[in-house]
């Protein structure tokens, strides 16, 4: 993508979602998301689905973004990754009833713990959660304000009953 080109995307209000969970496996390249970022384009964080990311874990695709930003320009901070995994990815959804949390908002939200030994030399705990084991699982889990995951359990469905459903779903090789 040329800068004539991302300037044209932002003079024409686009969003951008960056995935580079599915570009990279998929041989699409990096998306040149910090370049973007300066001309104005909002940039939100996503995945295709299991089909090229097979956890559809958003931290860990986080941290890759933050991992793969200095091979194409400057690197991105933590929080600008997770602004984009949240208000940027609302954004380009045209949702502004979600990624943040304020009067009005969705009350979804996750929290993890970040107390524990991968944490231990952390100074910047909002750094560590992308970079100190970001395949952690959310302790608590809030959807449009309803607790659906506390310590760690799924509380509002059997998790058992729901992964042997799944399995019988996915063909397994032979």
């Amino acid at each position: 993508m040329t800068g004539p080109e991302i300037l044209r995307l932002a003079a024409c209000g686009v969003t951008a979602t960056h995935a580079p969970g599915c570009d990279l496996p998929m041989g699409w390249g990096i998306a040149p998301v910090a370049a973007l970022r300066a001309a104005g384009v909002t940039v939100g964080l996503g995945t295709s689905g299991g089909g090229s990311n097979d956890a559809g874990h958003l931290l860990a695709d986080a941290r890759l973004a933050m991992q793969v930003a200095p091979l194409v320009g400057p690197p991105i901070e933590a929080r600008a990754i997770l602004g984009m995994a949240t208000a940027g990815g609302a954004a380009g959804l045209g949702r502004q009833d979600l990624g943040h949390l304020r009067p009005g908002a969705r009350a979804d939200l996750c929290v993890w713990d970040v107390s524990g030994v991968a944490d231990a030399g952390v100074a910047d705990p909002v750094a560590g959660l992308l970079w100190a084991s970001p395949g952690r699982r959310p302790r608590h889990v809030v959807v449009q304000g309803r607790v659906v995951v506390r310590d760690y359990e799924l509380v509002t469905a059997d998790e058992g009953s729901l992964v042997a459903a799944l399995r019988a779903r996915v063909p397994r090789p032979r």
